[in-house]
């Protein structure tokens, strides 16, 4: 595990880098975009077609990585990424200012799917867990230091864009330096979700859910917090739901490599479920209770994206790493836009509708993990061919290593003793004059 991760660094430090750029972007952009004048509808259509260009990006990363390579394309993308805050900048339009959180979308989702297809393609089944669990802690960590530079940074001061600029620099400044070998280029540039839910159903529907219950909780949980705890109480409050995911991510990534992975993402969706019942039996007039209630679902809502991405490339050729981690970011991208748009429910019933919404789809999550874990695990579920290629069994316990090889093996050709013919040495004549011995050096 030692060697594999420290062939990772340099792409987990990169990805550090990007995901705290991009945080801090986030923020000012809607900051920066109300205080020159645009309207909420505006500000809120900037992150809606950010997710857009997310989504598209998912479909042009693997293109891009197949042509270019891991290294060069993540190159590419951290360049496009840097330089939309310079056009936003140079040009306070609403129109330029769609087009650059646009762009800036396509090369996130190309960023996040150059990391974790060269991670999982390092990795080994019998700590895959371990390593997805440090590259998503500093992506935590990145995210919470990009929120954080807020306390120190004006948003309508021009330098909060130079800084992202500068992060969006320095995440190519590992990746050019690593020694690592650059990973195999994947063999198919299209994204197959029936692909993806033969590998892994479990992974496929984790993907979407997660996706629908974070986008929902991160978009509206602050206007609920905010109508019956006070404005003041979001920054108090929401990171709970951010240190939870922290704080489990490193726990449950380790049991994930000692057991099925499936009981490891039902005993999450279990601890999602529990904690957003809290405020649905007890309110959210205790600030306490609601902080506990955020830390808990956070710990098991932030946490299974890395398992289940695990579960899936055990379930996978290493050659179709970029395949199985474009299809994950697309299902979760796909979830992350439908949820929110149940924002006038979700935000009824004093609050406590968001929280209903997210204990009865981890409820049925659970339900969905406990009926796919009494199926019979067969071959044929792993690949189209899978009589074709030999089996893998890994080292970890109750989690056989389904990953189907890459290359097919010929099979050996029978040994067949050959007889040597012994045939009589013909005299030499003068056709076939005899071979004169060498001349000796007579001071030899």
């Amino acid at each position: 595990m030692g060697s594999a991760l420290t062939q990772v660094m340099a792409v987990i430090f990169a990805a550090f880098a990007f995901v705290y750029g991009g945080g801090l972007f986030s923020s000012i952009t809607s900051l920066r975009g109300a205080a020159i004048g645009f309207d909420l509808s505006l500000v809120g259509a900037l992150g809606s077609i950010y997710y857009l260009g997310f989504l598209l990006g998912c479909l042009c990363a693997p293109p891009l990585i197949k042509r270019n390579g891991h290294i060069r394309a993540l190159a590419v993308a951290a360049a496009v990424g840097g330089m939309m805050p310079l056009l936003m900048l140079s040009f306070e339009s609403w129109f330029v200012w769609l087009v650059a959180r646009f762009f800036n979308g396509i090369a996130f989702s190309v960023l996040y799917t150059i990391v974790e297809s060269w991670i999982n393609d390092r990795a080994e089944n019998a700590y895959r867990g371990r390593i997805l669990s440090v590259y998503v802690l500093f992506t935590h960590f990145g995210n919470v230091g990009g929120q954080g530079s807020l306390a120190f940074l004006d948003p309508l001061d021009d330098r909060s864009f130079y800084l992202v600029i500068a992060l969006f620099v320095l995440s190519l400044v590992p990746v050019a330096m690593t020694r690592a070998i650059n990973p195999t280029p994947p063999d198919s540039v299209k994204i197959n979700l029936k692909k993806l839910w033969a590998r892994s159903p479990v992974a496929w529907t984790t993907a979407l859910l997660n996706g629908a219950v974070n986008g929902a909780l991160w978009i509206v949980g602050p206007i609920v917090i905010a109508q019956q705890l006070g404005t003041e109480m979001v920054g108090w409050l929401m990171p709970c739901f951010l240190i939870g995911g922290i704080v489990a991510q490193w726990p449950l990534g380790r049991a994930s490599d000692f057991t099925d992975r499936r009981r490891v993402l039902l005993f999450a969706a279990i601890l999602a479920a529990g904690g957003a019942c809290i405020p649905v039996f007890f309110g959210l007039d205790n600030p306490w209770l609601t902080a506990l209630a955020l830390f808990i679902s956070g710990s098991g809502g932030m946490s299974v994206y890395s398992v289940a991405l695990a579960h899936a490339n055990d379930r996978s050729a290493r050659s179709e790493s970029v395949e199985m981690s474009g299809g994950m970011l697309l299902l979760y991208g796909i979830g992350a836009i439908l949820g929110p748009t149940l924002t006038p429910f979700l935000a009824g019933l004093e609050g406590r509708g968001l929280f209903i919404y997210v204990a009865l789809a981890y409820a049925l999550w659970m339900g969905f993990i406990i009926w796919r874990m009494t199926q019979r695990e067969r071959t044929a579920e792993v690949t189209e061919t899978a009589t074709d290629y030999p089996v893998q069994h890994g080292p970890a316990l109750a989690n056989p290593d389904l990953r189907i090889l890459a290359k097919k093996h010929k099979p050996a050709k029978k040994f067949r003793a050959r007889r040597k013919k012994h045939k009589a040495h013909k005299p030499v004549t003068e056709a076939t004059p005899a071979v004169e011995p060498p001349k000796q050096d007579s001071h030899s």
